[in-house]
């Protein structure tokens, strides 16, 4: 009988590892989608920066008339 119970201690502490490293490991995935997010956010100002800076490369500043 005390090998049963000295058994299901084992399984108890076992258990209770898995459940803290997947406690751990949902708490660090969380922190990375919000990391992936906030570099998809940056990259998306960067790529709009982007296209601003070749339109104003593109079309520049011409003045309507020439001066004479």
């Amino acid at each position: 009988m005390g090998d049963t119970s000295g058994k299901i201690r084992d399984l108890e502490g076992r258990l209770q590892e898995v459940e803290t490293k997947c406690a751990f490991l949902e708490k660090e995935s969380e922190e990375y989608k919000e990391a992936v997010q906030t570099l998809h956010s940056r990259l998306s100002a960067l790529e709009e920066k982007m296209r601003q800076l070749q339109r104003e490369v593109s079309e520049p500043d011409i003045p309507k008339t020439i001066p004479s």
